[in-house]
């Protein structure tokens, strides 16, 4: 399942590793006893003495006391809400799974094949209704991994998410393993292993960020671009691993586009195309 974002704030300076009374830059959404979940660290709130200052119990459940960068981003909520993403996510990988008792935007977890994924914050959704799972998404290099679905625009790393999602949620997103039927937007039903992963140039209905086509479409596609080989952007680190299958059904508001394909990620990424 995708999970309802959490609220966040951000510190107003610097800690070190044994701060427990800081400046933040909003109070709003934090009430005593819930947990601030950086990446590596859980502080539980002890107490709120004025608007924007916490005072905190810091390492909470286990975890390592660490300093933290001025403008570092938290997530609140109670520590069943974290457990609660934890415990589904190791359902969704299995048992055997490595996911870390952490769960905020930027984990990273392990299935029972070895397979990594990433969570990521689903963004503005082009479609309203929002993103299908098996769709390819362009995540943020600003370090709160935010994704979007993949558009020639992109300049950094890449996933595909493994539920559908609506802006404002949560879900995971495959970055290393093979992934199973990802969706593929309309007109690239000819191509097959050999072929090439391109970022979708246009938004489907619902939007998929993924382009398969052969290499005679890719030279074709690059021989029309004013730039030549270089304009239309590749996505490196990701492989055509079978042959477009068209057995699902018409796009309609969230179900598939009626294309999908295997694809192998080795940690895929984008360029910023050389001209605009």
């Amino acid at each position: 399942m995708a999970f309802t974002y959490k609220p966040s704030s951000t510190l107003s300076a610097a800690l070190n590793d044994t701060d427990n009374k800081f400046n933040v830059a909003s109070t709003t959404n934090v009430s005593v006893g819930d947990l601030l979940a950086f990446r590596n660290e859980l502080m539980q709130v002890r107490d709120i003495p004025v608007a924007g200052t916490v005072v905190v119990r810091r390492g909470y459940q286990g975890t390592r006391s660490l300093a933290h960068k001025s403008g570092a981003t938290f997530y609140i909520g109670t520590g069943e809400e974290f457990e609660l993403i934890h415990n589904v996510s190791l359902g969704l990988f299995g048992p055997s799974a490595e996911v870390p008792g952490i769960c905020i935007p930027g984990a990273r977890a392990f299935d029972v094949d070895g397979y990594e994924y990433v969570l990521v914050d689903i963004l503005n959704i082009v479609n309203a209704v929002g993103i299908v799972a098996g769709s390819t998404v362009g995540i943020t290099k600003d370090g709160n991994f935010g994704a979007n679905t993949l558009a020639t625009t992109h300049s950094g790393p890449i996933g595909i998410i493994t539920e559908t999602a609506t802006s404002n949620q949560w879900v995971w997103a495959m970055i290393k393993g093979l992934y199973r039927n990802a969706e593929v937007t309309l007109g690239s039903s000819a191509a097959t292993s050999t072929g090439v992963c391109l970022p979708a140039s246009s938004a489907s209905t619902p939007s998929v960020g993924l382009l398969v086509v052969t290499t005679s479409q890719a030279s074709s596609i690059y021989a029309t671009t004013s730039a030549g080989l270089g304009e239309y952007p590749v996505i490196h680190g990701m492989w055509p691993a079978s042959a477009v299958s068209t057995t699902g059904t018409a796009a309609t508001s969230l179900s598939n586009t009626g294309l999908q394909i295997d694809v192998w990620l080795n940690y895929p990424y984008m360029d910023r195309k050389l001209s605009s």
